[in-house]
């Protein structure tokens, strides 16, 4: 029996995570958190990707064309979640977001937005993985269905 997948359904994004994952370990080396999560000082984080020398920290946002408020907002946690990484750990650290969509990237740093300025003063590298058109194209329809 086909059942049909609920309007929240995020298959295709894990997929996609997963292959970006991949890219990111082919340029970077292995992922070093179980399942993305890792412990500084006692304080417990889920961590898309960081490398194992602990100077390279990533987060995932694999959405496409528009950032709704709820979107800026995960993208803003994660944002400040790598700053904080960065003060506990008394060092400096690259901090990356990773995207999928350069539509995404031009609106997020070419912006007037308190976020635009977030991410050009804690110099938050935002880098464009290419998932291929067939991923793209999967995302596209979820969200297509998510949104009627």
């Amino acid at each position: 029996m086909n059942k049909k997948p609920h309007k929240s359904d995020s298959k295709k994004r894990l997929e996609i995570e997963a292959k970006i994952i991949s890219f990111l370990e082919k340029e970077f080396g292995q992922n070093e958190g179980f399942n993305g999560n890792m412990e500084i000082k006692g304080i417990k984080f889920q961590i898309d990707f960081f490398n194992k020398k602990q100077t390279k920290f990533f987060e995932i946002y694999s959405g496409i064309n528009e950032i709704k408020a709820g979107q800026k907002r995960k993208i803003a946690a994660d944002i400040l979640k790598l700053i904080y990484i960065e003060k506990l750990l008394e060092r400096e650290i690259d901090k990356y977001l990773v995207l999928i969509d350069e539509s995404i990237k031009c609106k997020l740093i070419n912006g007037k937005s308190w976020l635009s300025k977030l991410i050009e003063t804690y110099k938050i590298e935002v880098k464009v993985v290419d998932v291929g058109n067939n991923l793209m194209a999967d995302v596209l329809k979820d969200k297509k269905r998510q949104y009627r």
